[in-house]
């Protein structure tokens, strides 16, 4: 995406959105660790409350916190397609969905 904005010349938006949406995507990532770890306690028979128990605190900031990472990171990368050239070609594509023969290349935007 953020490619595909920088080819188009958007430079603002796009820069500030990709760092949260990593950081939200990294967090959802660990979220899935500690539910592994749980399974994993479970299996092993251990005390799967403690785990639980010790896990907790953690599970709900790093929840929150990714979200609203993501969600800040989503919303950079909608301010740069409004702000950028892709809203036309977006409603050119609607109102022609028929696909590109695979034979004939699309042109390169100017740069």
């Amino acid at each position: 995406m953020r490619s595909h904005l920088r080819e188009v010349g958007e430079e603002r938006w796009s820069v500030l959105a990709l760092p949260p949406i990593v950081l939200g995507s990294t967090l959802f990532a660990v979220l899935t660790g500690m539910e592994v770890a749980l399974g994993a306690a479970a299996e092993t028979g251990g005390d799967v409350q403690a785990a639980q128990a010790a896990l907790f605190p953690w599970f709900v900031p790093v929840l929150v916190t990714g979200a609203v990472s993501y969600a800040l990171g989503a919303f950079g990368f909608a301010m740069g397609i409004a702000r950028s050239a892709l809203w036309p070609l977006a409603y050119q594509m609607s109102r022609h969905p028929e696909a590109q023969p695979s034979g004939h290349p699309r042109p390169l935007p100017a740069t």
